[in-house]
């Protein structure tokens, strides 16, 4: 099944802590998890299940960097707030 399509767009704000320390403290505590929904061959999520309308990754993205890229991004600022409701 497909997931329903957004009702309100993305905000494009980013998050800016009163502590930029913060950010570098949150990259460090999270990971990369692959989902079967964008693989179509055996990650360690288990057995790919490509969605009709979703891409696959490349194969030779090897789980180190990808986990690296989601570090910097988040040390660089890319996040946003956490919204309720």
């Amino acid at each position: 099944m497909r997931a329903p399509r957004r009702r309100r767009p993305r905000s494009s704000t980013r998050l800016t802590p009163a502590d930029p320390g913060q950010l570098v403290d949150l990259a460090a505590r999270v990971s990369y998890t692959p989902s079967p929904e964008h693989k179509d061959y055996m990650t360690s999520a288990g057995p790919g299940k490509l969605r009709s309308d979703a891409s696959a990754c490349p194969r030779d993205l090897a789980l180190d960097e990808v986990t690296k890229w989601l570090h910097d991004a988040m040390r660089a600022g890319n996040v946003q707030r956490v919204r309720r409701g």
